[in-house]
């Protein structure tokens, strides 16, 4: 993808965001927030607010699955915030499989800091499908 100059900051805090995901790695996902953001993911549950509603947020994305691998699909820039279409593959601590997809929207401080994430996508679905498809 294309991209100028100016949306590399956002972009690169999507990747970096995304990354910590796929890795597990709670400590970099926290990093990307900034002290006072405010989480509604999925849309539709209560906004997390604060380190304490972001570990409950990391939670839903982590416990259900023994690997998540999720990926932006494609990612528009602008302003001081980004839209990213994303797909993920992922494998329940029960052995099934699921595929999912999304669009989270994120806006960024001037420290390129995620201030408000916004993530559009039914994790009911997902971890149904996890119960239905097994290797």
């Amino acid at each position: 993808a294309v991209r100028s100059p100016s949306d590399e900051p956002a972009a690169d805090a999507v990747e970096a965001y995304f990354a910590a995901i796929r890795s597990r790695d709670y400590r970099a996902w926290e990093g990307s927030f900034a002290a006072e953001a405010v989480v509604h993911d999925p849309v539709g549950a209560t906004a997390a607010e604060g380190k304490a509603g972001r570990k409950e947020v990391w939670n839903v994305l982590t416990a259900p699955f023994s690997r998540l691998d999720i990926r932006p699909q494609r990612t528009f820039c602008g302003g001081n915030g980004a839209a990213v279409y994303w797909r993920a593959a992922a494998v329940g601590s029960n052995g099934g499989r699921a595929t999912f997809e999304g669009i989270t929207v994120f806006e960024f401080d001037a420290e390129g800091k995620i201030e408000t994430l916004v993530s559009y996508w039914d994790p009911a679905a997902a971890v149904i499908a996890l119960a239905g498809e097994r290797d």
